[in-house]
């Protein structure tokens, strides 16, 4: 007869026991560490690879309208949310049975380790079809659950990564472009009057190449664009303008400032505080539309709408930065079918909300926001000046000359008839 000899009381560690089977020598960590161990892998397979992304141009929250509270309940819930639903799932079946319990804990900790290998997998491996990078990956997370349950060091190493929960958003907030997202906008004293009286209307259209205005003669085609010509006839038409930079977010700024943007940073006033906006002052009536940039003092803008609820802005990031974290993850093939995220800043699934006045909020839907600003222009005693940015022709293109959308087709950013970025098929298309 033989009898089990029991480790003294001080070697187990504290933080594990044993699972109903008396015959199993396996150790579970406790629920605390179970849901350390999920918030250090959700920090990586999600806070990371979406913050990483986000932080490479905060345009993205200046044209969502984040404030800094926004701001810092979007990164506490991409950083946690994730980890306490799973973990109140496996509380809620180790509650029924803690054998049920354990298997979906190890279910969790496979999905969220094969979500950090599948952008691996598919930047390792470019040719490889989706559903083979996805079922590789799926493999990994299965055999990394295998060794969470097994070999009590992956725990140890999983609890030792787990600080990555505080240092990732801490970066992301404190230590990238989004900080200027945060802070507060600077005291600005621009000059009491003017000395004109003349009225300024400024319209900027996005993604107009000059040379698309042009016949061969380098006058505007009237033909095409008639509106155009006419102005042309009536005012100074300079044909060799261009853009100093490709992208919007500093574009916009070089037409308001007059400089090159040499310095990197979210189109908004504590980056670019002497502008058209600031330098006219108190002395014009100012009707400012800006749907991605946020270079117009407040207190300035006769034509501000208030920003959209807490909850409706909070939903737009949310949706859009889903869109951003899934082109992340999936592999090429398998991402085609999403919403394309490279035309616009927001609403990248054409989504606009209808019951706003705010032009942010139809960002998306340039006929509403030149609407509005139409509306905000009126007969006046003091000068005014109108400004308006619109997001046309940019990408997707989808009107005739008429104004009858006609396109794209599914979740693709190119009209019907072209292919990839080329025209093809229908002559006429």
């Amino acid at each position: 007869m033989s009898t089990r000899r029991q480790p003294p009381a001080g070697i187990r560690h504290r933080s594990d026991k044993t699972v109903d089977d008396p015959e199993t020598t396996v150790l579970q960590p406790s629920s605390f560490l179970r849901f350390l161990h999920l918030v250090a892998l959700s920090s990586l397979a999600l806070a990371q690879p979406l913050f990483s992304v986000l932080a490479q141009d905060a345009t993205f929250f200046v044209a969502h309208d984040s404030s800094g509270w926004d701001l810092a309940l979007f990164t506490f819930a991409v950083v946690f949310a994730v980890p306490s639903v799973l973990t109140l799932v496996q509380a809620t079946t180790a509650a029924l049975s803690k054998g049920i319990g354990r298997i979906v804990h190890l279910v969790e900790i496979a999905l969220l380790f094969a979500v950090i290998l599948a952008p691996i997998l598919k930047n390792l491996f470019p040719a490889l079809p989706g559903s083979v990078v996805l079922a590789a990956a799926g493999l990994g997370g299965v055999a990394f659950a295998m060794l969470y349950d097994r070999v009590p060091t992956v725990r140890s190493w999983l609890t030792l990564l787990s600080p990555a929960a505080a240092i990732f958003p801490i970066w992301f907030l404190f230590f990238t472009p989004v900080r200027t997202v945060i802070a507060a906008p600077p005291v600005v004293s621009g000059p009491d009057g003017a000395d004109s009286d003349v009225p300024v209307v400024l319209v900027v259209f996005d993604e107009l190449p000059v040379s698309s205005l042009m016949n061969t003669k380098g006058l505007v085609n009237d033909v095409r664009f008639p509106g155009f010509a006419r102005l042309a006839r009536d005012s100074w038409w300079f044909r060799n303008a261009s853009s100093v930079a490709q992208s919007t977010s500093y574009a916009l700024p070089a037409i308001l400032t007059g400089r090159y943007p040499d310095t990197p940073g979210p189109p908004m006033l504590r980056h670019y505080p002497e502008n058209l906006f600031t330098y006219l002052g108190s002395g014009y009536e100012q009707r400012v539309v800006e749907i991605l940039t946020r270079l117009c003092p407040p207190e300035l803008n006769a034509a501000r709408s208030a920003p959209a609820p807490l909850p409706t802005r909070m939903s737009s990031l949310v949706d859009d930065a889903f869109y951003v974290y899934l082109h992340i993850i999936l592999p090429t093939d398998l991402a085609e079918g999403l919403p394309a995220i490279g035309a616009t800043w927001r609403d990248f699934d054409g989504e606009t909300d209808t019951d706003s006045d705010n032009p942010r909020d139809h960002a998306a839907d340039s006929a509403w926001v030149f609407d509005y600003f139409l509306g905000q222009i009126s007969k006046s005693e003091v000068p005014r000046l109108y400004f308006v940015h619109l997001n046309i022709p940019h990408l997707p293109w989808k009107y005739l000359p008429s104004g009858v959308e006609y396109g794209p087709i599914g979740a693709s950013i190119y009209p019907h008839g072209v292919c990839g970025e080329h025209w093809c098929g229908d002559e006429w298309e």
